[in-house]
């Protein structure tokens, strides 16, 4: 795969950054971290070395290996081998020499003053010259703890820090070789834009069925049970958790209900799934410090996919090795889930190139609970930021359905916005799988205030890029 241009861009810079010489990369199970940073030193120059769990004394010598090249594994000091990668860098090309330790916990945790020593290499013995460190690692927890801590070394040298998150459907869309609208959708969302499972539909023309089957059910590998293998020792209960948030319980109330704990035992285990970035925490965008209507729900829709649907129907495969049948109503739920998140980036897309009437400076959205019958009404994204000098607010509505959109439903998403207490200019967008009405597209195109994107020109933008 030859994405990941944000990514590239925040290499670049940082190569060619002379205050610092160090780089923390970090991100789930699934990124393509590793594959990026090998990319990397293949294009420059330089030693990669995936650390082992193992103890002080061979962690040394397999990095001894990695620089040297050779098997030898007699008795080498830790400066004797940073001393090593300053001599190679000298001898090479003028351009950035790259020394890339991938699982960096492992590495640390092999011997406790590790990263002190290291810190202490890129200070003295690699300042001034063209080596460049990063470090690497799939766990939040431990990468936060051994890099991003205020007390660790690294934050003393000003390092430059990059999050490797999820592809976009711009960027994913070019992997996909399918021609339906919908099936764009499905397949993006089982992927979650994770290279790990984009890069397997690569290149192949398969059927929902097929490309299901290969992803989670032909060797049963999950990434985000990976991610939290990680971090957590005892995954049953978040299993659980992440399993309620699949099928689209959001509130704490309903949550605590279904598993049968109290809220006080249940927040906690939800923060800890938002540290490890696998949950988002939610109010209302004009309501930030209303507690009444926080909501949670997973981040990325390939775990929705995972939990929701692929969990509950493994026994059956193990036992018939037959691919259950998914009830159509939930598959199109989870599609309408998956369209909502494409919109939203597409809406962030468009302000970042400038092309929508404002910029916005957040995304986020906007509803009201109804307490007595358990439902809740609301946008599907609300976007803020400054027309000039005044406030400004993108209203937005996702339709999914074989239908094409009416002027009714833009009279609603009209009427909607004015519970919202917000002032300054108002902007109505609504996105449709199925396109519009002539009705809907005549008003549209008379009043400046209102956009309609249908789901094919979006396909097709994203293509074209």
């Amino acid at each position: 795969m030859k994405a990941r241009s944000v990514e590239k861009n925040r290499i670049e810079e940082f190569l060619n950054d002379l205050s610092t010489n160090v780089c923390i990369c970090g991100g789930r199970c699934g990124m393509g971290k590793s594959y990026f940073l090998k990319s990397l030193v293949s294009e420059y120059q330089g030693i990669y070395f995936n650390a082992y769990s193992t103890t002080d004394e061979m962690e040394l010598n397999m990095l001894s290996s990695a620089v040297s090249g050779s098997l030898d594994f007699s008795e080498v000091s830790f400066d004797e081998i940073m001393a090593a990668i300053k001599d190679k860098a000298d001898q090479g090309e003028k351009r950035p020499y790259l020394f890339v330790i991938d699982s960096y916990p492992d590495f640390v945790k092999a011997q406790a003053d590790y990263d002190t020593m290291l810190s202490d290499a890129c200070r003295d013995i690699f300042c001034g010259t063209n080596v460049k460190v990063i470090l690497c690692g799939d766990s939040f927890i431990n990468m936060k703890k051994y890099c991003l801590d205020r007390k660790s070394p690294w934050m003393k040298l000003n390092p430059t820090i990059i999050n490797f998150e999820q592809l976009s459907f711009t960027e994913t869309i070019k992997y996909i070789n399918e021609e339906s609208d919908d099936d764009c959708i499905f397949l993006y969302g089982i992927t979650g834009g994770l290279p790990v499972y984009v890069s397997q539909l690569e290149n192949e023309k398969l059927t929902r069925e097929e490309a299901v089957k290969k992803l989670f059910f032909t060797n049963k590998n999950s990434s985000v049970e990976e991610a939290m293998k990680k971090d957590l020792r005892e995954p049953a209960y978040y299993n659980r958790l992440m399993q309620v948030l699949s099928s689209r319980v959001q509130r704490v109330n309903e949550i605590s209900a279904i598993v049968n704990k109290p809220k006080d035992i249940v927040v906690p285990y939800l923060k800890t799934l938002i540290k490890l970035s696998l949950v988002k925490k939610e109010t209302p965008v004009t309501e930030k410090n209303n507690r009444r209507k926080t909501r949670y729900s997973l981040k990325n829709t390939s775990d929705v996919f995972w939990y929701r649907f692929v969990v509950p129907s493994l026994p059956i495969f193990e036992s018939t090795n037959e691919l259950p049948t998914f009830d159509d109503k939930e598959i199109e739920e989870f599609e309408r889930d998956v369209f909502i998140e494409v919109c939203k980036e597409y809406l962030m897309e468009k302000s970042s190139q400038g092309e929508l009437p404002f910029i916005l400076n957040e995304i986020g959205n906007w509803w009201e609970n109804n307490d007595e019958d358990h439902t809740t009404v609301g946008f599907d994204a609300v976007g803020l930021g400054k027309n000039e000098d005044e406030d400004a607010s993108v209203f937005c509505r996702c339709y999914y359905s074989k239908k094409q959109v009416e002027i009714q439903e833009l009279k609603e998403l009209i009427e909607l916005t004015k519970k919202v207490r917000r002032r300054g200019d108002n902007f109505y967008m609504m996105f449709s799988a199925s396109g519009f009405s002539e009705h809907a597209l005549t008003v549209a195109s008379a009043i400046k205030n209102i956009i309609l994107v249908d789901l094919d020109s979006m396909i097709k933008e994203a293509r074209n890029k």
